[in-house]
């Protein structure tokens, strides 16, 4: 295979396909189950290796957060499989209560003077766990996927939606090691907008190692002070704050911020719940496309 910069198009072409050998050696190999530090969480973090050939560099890593929702997106879109990306779902190994429990934990920042904090909506469920989480990332997901499979050094991507997103914000503002963040409808409304502090002293500091970041929202997308509607779901919210105008203005911010490359997007027609399946796919593509515009 000659060396060259990958790119969306050549993983269609039939000259990249994989071959059957390549393909099997590829297959998806059983998950990686780990426990947080405090024993109390459970992770399954899932390998999805594309269809075609590794470049000569190795491929570009995708981490998608709610690993559990992603993985199903995957699995219903397998033309993303086609694309030169090696995708990493973290999912959550609970029920789905309990899942809603972990999240609240592992996807928000801690507190600046560390005191303990709780979720600002369902106040029973402990928040701030985010450094411990992203340093299982670090030091015990990302370490064993470099070292199991063919990956380009200094290209990995972290994506998230929701709190999901959030979570990718304060890894990006907490100097993370990642060459680009997709950050997806994110909580910023969380703690009074806690995280826009993060923004803005990050803002003043700058990006020691430069990041791309893309920031995106669903055009129907609006921020309620309430989690339910009057039938105790999400969707039978009604009203609501636009969420687009404050995302673009946190994207316009990201973008003044020395060592940032930021991009924002609304995607027609999006809801808050449809974008966490336009996340995942949307990641993949511009995870592909990222590295295929930087050289090998």
């Amino acid at each position: 295979m000659t060396p060259h910069a990958a790119s969306p198009d050549d993983a269609a072409s039939p000259d990249n396909a994989a071959s059957p050998d390549d393909a099997a050696h590829r297959a998806a190999p059983a998950p990686l189950r780990l426990t947080s530090a405090d024993g109390q969480r459970r992770y399954r973090v899932q390998v999805h290796p594309p269809t075609v050939a590794a470049p000569a560099a190795g491929f570009p890593v995708l981490y998608l957060l709610d690993g559990a929702a992603a993985s199903a997106t995957l699995h219903g879109q397998p033309a993303l499989a086609a694309l030169p990306v090696l995708i990493v779902t973290i999912a959550h190994d609970h029920d789905a209560q309990d899942t809603k429990l972990a999240r609240a934990f592992d996807y928000t920042p801690p507190a600046p003077d560390g005191t303990p904090r709780r979720d600002p909506r369902v106040p029973d469920w402990a928040a701030g766990g985010a450094d411990a989480f992203l340093d299982l990332l670090d030091h015990a997901v990302r370490p064993a996927v470099a070292r199991d499979w063919p990956v380009r050094r200094g290209h990995d991507v972290l994506a998230g939606h929701s709190y999901g997103g959030l979570c990718v914000l304060h890894a990006l503002c907490a100097g993370r090691d990642y060459a680009g963040f997709v950050c997806a409808s994110p909580s910023v409304w969380w703690h009074d907008g806690a995280i826009l502090d993060e923004v803005e002293t990050l803002a003043r500091a700058g990006r020691r190692a430069p990041a791309r970041v893309h920031l995106m929202v669903g055009e129907r997308e609006a921020w309620h002070a309430q989690p339910l509607g009057s039938d105790g779901t999400p969707a039978s919210r009604r009203g609501g704050a636009p969420t687009a105008p404050a995302a673009q203005a946190l994207a316009d911010r990201l973008a003044s911020v020395s060592g940032v490359d930021a991009a924002f997007a609304v995607i027609p027609h999006g809801t808050h719940a449809s974008m966490a399946a336009t996340t995942v796919a949307q990641a993949v593509r511009i995870a592909a496309q990222w590295a295929a515009s930087t050289p090998a």
